[in-house]
C-alpha cells in the first residue's frame, strides 16, 4: 500500500493503469459492435463520406461541396451546397484525404473509435479528480484496482455512447465527437478550478471549441461552463479588491479575463463559419436543406412550426420519453432485449418531424443515472450532504460542469426529433455527477461495515452489468434489425438466434408459414412463405426479407464496368415487367463529385435516390429484389444496399414457388 496523499505518484500511477485496463476493454466491446460480425471495421452507408466531401472542399480553400455528393443532407444556399455538420471530423481527416481517396467513405468508424478513446480518457480524468476532491489523501486500496477499470469501462459501455459504433454515420460521428470533447472540457475546467495554470486553461478552451465544432448543440456546454468559472474569479478579485488584499487581487482578475476570452472566442468564430455559409449567425435554414425538398413528412413539419424545428413546445414530449422508465422491451431471442414497443405521445399542440426507435435514461445508464442523482445532490447542496465536513466546499469545482451538461441537452430536448443517438448528448451530463455520486458512495460504503459493503458493490456491479447488456444489446439490434447496411447483417442475426436456440435453455426464433405474412406480428418472428421460396423476418413496423427465390422476386445481374462513367450519365441497369403491378427501373447516376449513384424508379412516379458507391471500372454485382413477399424494392450492389422502397406494388395473382437459401437451425 502507497502511502496517502491527494496527489500521491504512487497512487496516480496505479490509478492510470487501472483506468487503462478498463479503457482497452471498452474499446474492444466498441470495435466489436462496429464490426457487426464480419470482422470490417471500414463498413461504409450512404452517408458515410460527408466528412471526407467536406475535408476535400477545405483542400480546395472553399467551405461548400459538389451538390449531388452532398445528396439529401445538403443545404443549398445562393446556389451553393454546404454540410451543416461541424468542421472538425473534417479536419481530422484532411491528412488521409490529401493523400489518397481510395478510403473515402471508410473513416467513420476509426474516428468514432478514436473519439470514444477520447471519451474513456476523459471520464478516467473526471474520475481521479472526483476522488482526489472527496476522498483527498485515501490511500490504495487492494480492490480499488478492479474497481477503477470497472468504472471506466462502464464510463463508456453502460452508457449510450457506445451505440454509435452500431451503424456508421455522420450523425452518430457527431454525437460521439462533441461529447467526448465536452467531457474533455470538463475535466480541464475541474482542474483550471483546482489549480489554475495556463496549460489547464489552454486544454479547457481547445477542448470546448473542439466540442462546439463538433457538435454545436453539446458544444455551447463547455463555454457556459468557462464563462461561469470566469465568473466566479472575477468574484474572488472583486472581493479581494473590497477586502483591500492586493496579492489576491491580480491573479483572480487575471484568470477571469483569461476565462471569459475562452468561452467568447470559440462562439464569435462559429458565428463567423455560420454566417459565411448560412447567413445567419446561429440559424440552421433546415427549409433550404434538400430532404425538405423531397420528403413531405418533413415540409409538413416545418409548416406547422413556423418553419423551425426548434422551441420549448416539443420539451414536454421529448422529456417525457427520454425519462420514461417503460422504453425497452426484454424478450427469449438473442440480444434479449429490444427497443420499447410503445410509441411515445406527442403532449400538446405541436407537430413532431421524426420520431425515432428510442430508449430512455432510465433504461440505458441504470448505474449512472442514480449515482448521477447522488452527485449533483451533493454538488448543489453540500452543506446539507456533508453538513460537517469542511471538504464539502471543494465540491464547488463541480457546479459549472454541471450547469453546462445542462445547458448541453438543451437543443436535444428542444427539437422535434426524438431519436436514440441523442442520449449521447445526455452523457457529459450524467458521467461526471455520477463520478462524483460513486466517490461519495464509496467514501460512505468505507466507514460502514462489511454488510453494507458488500450490498453497496453487489448493487453497482448488477447495474453495471445491467447497463452493458442493455446498450450493447440495443447497438445490435438497431445495426442489424432497424438500420441493417447490408441484408446479411438480418440474416447473421437470425442465424445467432437459431444457433443459440439449440441450447436446453433458449427456444429458437418461432417461425410462421403461408403465403402472405400476417400484418400485426412481434419483432424477431419469422415468416417462411410457399415452398420456402423466400424468409422473411419480422422487423418493428415491417416485414423484411432474409433470403429470396427468383419466384419471389430477386434479380441477380453481373455488371461489367469497362470503363469509369461519365459525370452526368444515367446509365440502365434493368427494367422488370411486373404484369399487374408498376414497372421497375434500376439505373446508375455517375456524379460530378465522384462515386455512383444507384436509383429506381416506380411506375411514373420521381426518382428514388440511393446510396453513393465507389463503383470503380470492372465486375459488380447487383441484385434487385422486387419483393413479391413484403412489397419492398431493394437494390444490393456488390453487397451493399443502396436503395429500399416500401411503394412497390406486387402482382396480387402470383404465387411463391421456388426455394431459398435455408437457415442452419430454422426449419423453413
Amino acid at each position: 500500500m502507497s502511502r496517502p496523499g491527494a496527489g500521491a505518484p504512487e497512487v496516480a500511477r496505479r490509478f492510470a493503469r487501472a483506468a487503462a485496463v478498463g479503457g482497452v476493454v471498452a474499446v474492444a466491446g466498441f470495435l466489436w459492435l462496429a464490426a457487426a460480425g464480419t470482422g470490417d471495421l471500414g463498413r461504409a452507408s450512404g452517408i458515410s463520406g460527408l466528412y471526407e466531401l467536406q475535408a476535400r472542399s477545405l483542400l480546395e480553400g472553399r467551405w461548400d461541396v459538389p451538390a449531388e455528393a452532398a445528396w439529401i443532407e445538403g443545404i443549398r444556399i445562393d446556389g451553393r451546397t454546404y454540410l451543416y455538420y461541424g468542421p472538425w471530423p473534417a479536419i481530422l481527416r484532411l491528412p488521409v484525404v490529401a493523400l489518397t481517396d481510395r478510403l473515402d467513405g471508410h473513416l467513420t468508424q476509426a474516428s468514432c473509435a478514436l473519439a470514444f478513446a477520447l471519451l474513456l480518457t476523459a471520464a478516467a480524468r473526471l474520475a481521479w479528480q472526483a476522488r482526489c476532491v472527496v476522498r483527498p489523501g485515501a490511500p490504495w486500496g487492494r480492490r480499488e484496482g478492479p474497481a477503477v477499470a470497472a468504472t471506466v469501462a462502464a464510463a463508456g459501455l453502460a452508457t449510450p455512447a457506445v451505440f454509435a459504433a452500431s451503424v456508421p454515420i455522420v450523425d452518430h460521428e457527431a454525437e460521439l465527437w462533441g461529447a467526448a470533447w465536452a467531457l474533455a472540457a470538463y475535466d480541464a475546467s475541474v482542474a483550471v478550478a483546482r489549480r489554475p495554470s495556463p496549460v489547464r486553461l489552454g486544454w479547457a478552451a481547445a477542448a470546448a471549441a473542439a466540442a462546439l465544432f463538433s457538435r454545436a448543440a453539446v458544444g455551447y456546454g463547455p463555454l457556459v461552463g468557462l464563462g461561469l468559472l470566469a465568473a466566479t474569479f472575477a468574484g474572488r478579485g472583486l472581493a479581494a479588491l473590497v477586502g483591500r488584499s492586493r496579492r489576491a487581487r491580480p491573479p483572480a482578475w487575471r484568470w477571469a479575463v483569461a476565462l471569459g476570452l475562452a468561452a467568447v472566442l470559440p462562439v464569435v468564430g462559429y458565428a463567423a463559419l455560420n454566417t459565411l455559409k448560412f447567413r445567419s449567425k446561429f440559424g440552421l435554414p433546415l427549409d433550404r436543406q434538400v430532404w425538405t425538398e423531397v420528403s413531405p413528412s418533413r415540409r409538413a413539419a416545418l409548416a406547422a412550426n413556423d418553419w423551425s424545428l426548434f422551441g420549448p413546445k416539443f420539451v414536454p414530449t421529448t422529456l417525457a420519453h427520454y425519462l420514461r422508465p417503460d422504453a425497452l422491451s426484454v424478450f427469449g431471442l438473442y440480444p434479449f432485449v429490444d427497443f420499447g414497443r410503445r410509441t411515445s405521445p406527442v403532449i400538446g399542440d405541436v407537430v413532431f418531424d421524426t420520431i425515432d426507435v428510442a430508449a430512455s435514461l432510465p433504461t440505458t445508464m441504470p448505474l449512472w443515472l442514480p449515482l448521477a442523482a447522488l452527485g449533483g445532490a451533493a454538488v448543489c447542496w453540500p452543506a446539507r450532504w456533508a453538513p460537517r465536513d469542511p471538504r464539502r466546499r471543494d465540491l464547488w469545482v463541480w457546479r459549472p460542469v454541471l450547469a453546462g451538461g445542462a445547458v448541453g441537452v438543451g437543443p436535444a430536448l428542444a427539437i422535434a426529433f426524438i431519436a436514440h443517438r441523442y442520449l449521447i448528448d445526455f452523457v457529459p451530463l450524467v458521467l461526471p455527477a455520477g463520478l462524483v455520486g460513486l466517490e461519495l458512495l464509496r467514501r460512505r460504503a468505507a466507514t460502514g461495515g462489511r454488510a453494507r459493503r458488500r450490498v453497496v458493490t453487489g448493487a453497482l456491479i448488477t447495474a453495471g452489468i445491467v447497463g452493458v447488456w442493455v446498450n450493447l444489446g440495443l447497438g445490435v439490434v438497431y445495426q442489424r434489425v432497424d438500420f441493417p447496411l447490408q441484408p446479411a447483417d438480418r440474416l447473421r442475426l437470425v442465424e445467432t438466434q437459431a444457433l443459440l436456440g439449440r441450447l436446453p435453455v433458449l427456444d429458437g426464433p418461432p417461425v410462421d408459414r403461408g403465403w402472405v405474412p400476417p400484418a400485426e406480428a412481434a419483432p424477431h418472428r419469422l415468416f417462411a412463405a410457399g415452398r420456402c421460396a423466400a424468409l422473411a423476418v419480422r422487423g418493428r413496423t415491417a416485414w423484411y426479407t432474409l433470403t429470396r427465390s427468383r419466384a419471389a422476386g430477386e434479380t441477380r445481374l453481373a455488371v461489367e464496368l469497362p470503363r469509369p462513367l461519365r459525370p452526368g450519365r444515367r446509365v440502365p441497369l434493368l427494367t422488370i415487367r411486373s404484369g399487374g403491378g408498376p414497372d421497375v427501373v434500376v439505373a446508375w447516376r455517375a456524379l460530378r463529385g465522384g462515386g455512383v449513384q444507384t436509383e429506381a424508379r416506380i411506375g411514373t412516379d420521381p426518382w428514388i435516390p440511393g446510396g453513393v458507391l465507389d463503383v470503380a471500372p470492372g465486375r459488380h454485382t447487383v441484385v434487385v429484389g422486387a419483393d413479391t413477399l413484403t412489397g419492398q424494392l431493394i437494390v444490393e450492389v456488390d453487397g451493399w444496399t443502396t436503395v429500399q422502397a416500401d411503394r412497390w406494388v406486387p402482382a396480387p395473382e402470383r404465387r411463391l414457388a421456388g426455394r431459398a437459401r435455408g437457415i442452419p437451425g430454422v426449419a423453413a
